[in-house]
């Protein structure tokens, strides 16, 4: 069982995630005003591992899809699912707002991200990877 616990991202994770952005893509003056949610209708889960953030996702609807702008984990926390926790709960905010496909920003030639996504259904498209989502009716 997973130890990985994800909830929706707050304003005071900005330091947090700076660091972790630091740290994962060696960009150590990130503005992490683009990472936190905003009016604009964006939302940001970040997910925990024993207390400490260990990855998060960026992501916003356009029309049926979400569009996730960004996925990063943390590189000492890669293998613990936090991956495959932050997807759960996207796919889970696109079913429960009656989208039609998450969509997800992957940069050309990340075999490993490309792998990742490939393993979860994901199928790619012009821009990144891309996968319907379920449809429950009600």
């Amino acid at each position: 069982m997973s130890d990985v616990v994800v909830r929706e991202g707050r304003a005071d994770d900005g330091p947090a995630l700076r660091r972790l952005l630091a740290e994962a893509m060696g960009e150590p003056d990130a503005d992490t005003d683009a990472i936190l949610p905003d009016d604009s209708g964006d939302v940001v889960f970040v997910a925990e591992l024993r207390g400490h953030p260990a990855g998060y996702a960026a992501a916003r609807v356009e029309g049926p899809v979400l569009v996730v702008d960004r996925v990063m984990v943390a590189p000492a926390d890669r293998g613990r699912h936090v991956g495959h926790r932050l997807l759960d709960w996207l796919e889970g905010y696109g079913v429960s707002r009656g989208l039609e496909r998450v969509r997800i920003a992957v940069e050309r030639g990340n075999r490993e991200a490309e792998d990742f996504y490939a393993r979860r259904g994901y199928a790619e498209c012009p821009d990144g990877v891309e996968r319907d989502l379920p449809h429950v009716d009600e």
